[in-house]
């Protein structure tokens, strides 16, 4: 199915959660579930690939893990810094005031006016720096 895109405009996105079930989005059954290493890029492979034959931009617009979780935030560092390499951004899932502050995927928690981040941004921070204007296309495969 071919999307016409004449100026090459599109930029396709994806979500992916690490859980064993894929549901994320708050929905992690097991906040302490171990995740191996490389779940996160053997995840993302097919959308790369995707993107890579089909000579079109990518976004992760869509990931998280549990606060407190170090295999879900050793899975999610190696899955950015896959997704860099790849020239692919992406965007944590966070929520702000007045959502749960016991979410297991939520990186902050109301304490009065002020918010409270949570350890699960530590996976992310490094990329704090990184401009969109340094993303180009994958070259197609």
């Amino acid at each position: 199915y071919a999307i016409p895109d004449p100026y090459d405009r599109i930029v396709y996105e994806a979500h992916n959660y690490l859980d064993e079930e894929g549901r994320g989005g708050g929905a992690w059954r097991n906040p302490n579930e171990s995740v191996a290493p490389d779940t996160g890029i053997e995840m993302v492979a097919p959308f790369l690939r995707s993107l890579g034959r089909a000579g079109k931009r990518g976004f992760l617009g869509e990931h998280g893990y549990p606060a407190g979780n170090a295999s879900a935030e050793l899975a999610t560092t190696r899955m950015l810094a896959h997704l860099q390499a790849n020239n692919i951004p992406s965007t944590q899932w966070c929520f702000g005031p007045g959502w749960p502050d016991d979410d297991v995927l939520g990186m902050s928690r109301d304490v009065g006016m002020d918010i409270q981040v949570k350890s699960n941004i530590a996976a992310v921070q490094p990329y704090f720096t990184a401009r969109l204007s340094s993303y180009v296309p994958p070259p197609p495969r």
